[in-house]
């Protein structure tokens, strides 16, 4: 009759349940932009699931190293995700996939001995002459000559902009 059957716990749930534990702590536990890493991260695996398997969600127990390699070669291949992006979402679904093996939903830990790297990626810096042009540029349009001026500011004082982004009058 199933009666002593454990209920399926299904991967698009327990993401969604720590995404919303994720929520209630941005700003006091955890960065805003890594919530919406863990967002963009479940929105890419709802896609995939759609796109797999056919279905809205699956049971956390369908999820081994092929699951892995074909989420990666996804996130690759159409959402044109660079290396170091790929890795970046592969490790915030792995936590979902601990949280699982914590909770004993699942038994063996997919990602074992897997190894993720990220590749050295080296940053071009603009030129002095690169920033003035910039400056000087009048794009027309009001909101993108304000996001020029961003720019320009976290060029000048060396703030990252997820930093100006959330910056105030009253800490200046």
């Amino acid at each position: 009759f199933g009666r002593d059957r454990q209920p399926e716990h299904r991967l698009i749930e327990l993401f969604r349940e720590h995404n919303e534990k994720c929520r209630k702590l941005s700003g006091i536990d955890m960065a805003p932009a890594t919530v919406e890493r863990y967002e963009t991260c479940l929105k890419h695996t709802q896609q995939f699931v759609r796109s797999a398997y056919g279905k809205e969600d699956i049971p956390l127990a369908t999820i081994d190293r092929k699951f892995i390699q074909d989420y990666e070669f996804y996130l690759k291949t159409v959402c044109r995700c660079c290396h170091n992006t790929t890795v970046k979402y592969l490790k915030n679904f792995r936590k979902i996939v601990l949280i699982a093996l914590n909770y004993r939903y699942i038994t063996a830990d997919p990602f074992a001995g897997m190894k993720f790297h990220l590749d050295e990626v080296e940053r071009d810096f603009l030129e002095e002459h690169e920033i003035e042009r910039i400056r000087t540029k009048d794009f027309g349009v009001k909101r993108i000559n304000q996001v020029r001026d961003a720019f320009l500011f976290c060029c000048y004082t060396g703030l990252a902009f997820s930093d100006v982004k959330q910056l105030k009058l009253t800490h200046i």
